[in-house]
């Protein structure tokens, strides 16, 4: 008998799953046991990005870490408009250590528009880096006649560090005197 029960178990197949099963080899944990702390997200302590100025007053003002500094000449631009169109250049050059982009946004007073016509160039957004001068040219074509006298307006020029953000506007003073104004006539009055 003890061949026959040998050879019955060396010919049985081996059983290659474990003699229990468990799903889930963890302790169950229950919800008293898991404390909140965990469960609450943790405050980050942030870095402060700008530096602080003290004015004077004792106001808090912050400061950027990457100032904008731009350039111009002439500071002020003076139109004399008669009959004939009437075109100057403005230069500006980049005093920042880092590029930047310049948009000219054309003029911020519409009162000058009554005397004549306006046109900034270029139009679209150019590229300056440090230390490069760039060329804006205004053209005023003026009308037949002004009804004003003189208007003072502005030349708007927007500059971002990238391509999507403006970061800051600069203005451009323009005095505009016209040669051609003419009162406005009332008719008789009674």
């Amino acid at each position: 008998m003890d061949t026959t029960t040998t050879a019955d178990t060396d010919n049985a197949p081996l059983n290659i799953l474990p003699p229990m099963i468990v799903n889930n080899p963890r302790p169950k944990i229950e919800a008293e046991q898991i404390p909140l702390s965990e469960l609450l997200p943790k405050p980050k302590k942030r870095k402060s990005v700008n530096r602080l100025i003290v004015s004077r007053a004792g106001e808090v003002q912050p400061k950027p870490m990457l100032p904008l500094e731009l350039s111009c000449s002439p500071t002020l631009l003076c139109f004399q408009l008669d009959r004939d169109t009437v075109m100057q250049d403005v230069k500006l050059w980049n005093v920042c250590k880092r590029s930047i982009y310049v948009l000219c946004c054309g003029m911020w007073d519409e009162t000058a528009r009554l005397g004549a016509s306006w046109w900034c160039y270029p139009r679209t957004r150019f590229f300056l880096p440090p230390g490069f001068p760039a060329k804006i040219t205004i053209k005023a074509t003026p009308r037949g006649y002004a009804p004003i006298p003189y208007a003072t307006s502005a030349l708007q020029v927007a500059v971002a560090h990238k391509l999507d953000h403006v970061v800051g506007y600069i203005v451009i003073p323009i005095c505009a005197k016209f040669l051609t104004f003419r009162p406005p006539s009332f008719g008789e009055s009674g």
